[in-house]
């Protein structure tokens, strides 16, 4: 199995931003430690943003961090999974 970049690199920052939780880091900062190119990675928080897997502030002091707690847990159909019939 290969992994593309895209998931690796969304995984070191998933577990670069687990390692601080519930602190929250700015995007450069994962990207320097991480060795991930700025532009990818934004792009990557974005999409783990709009899945609400990571919250987001804009701004000059904007971070991205995990979010405090799930509201919801996902259900078999939002997962993909199906019952064998």
């Amino acid at each position: 199995m290969r992994i593309t970049a895209r998931v690796d690199y969304a995984v070191r920052a998933a577990l670069e931003l687990a390692a601080v939780a519930p602190e929250a880091l700015t995007a450069e900062r994962i990207a320097t430690t991480q060795g991930i190119p700025a532009r990818f990675l934004q792009t990557i928080l974005g999409d783990l943003q709009h899945a609400r897997l990571v919250t987001s502030q804009r701004g000059r002091e904007g971070a991205t961090g995990l979010p405090s707690h799930r509201r919801r847990s996902p259900s078999r159909g939002s997962c993909g999974w199906s019952r064998a019939s």
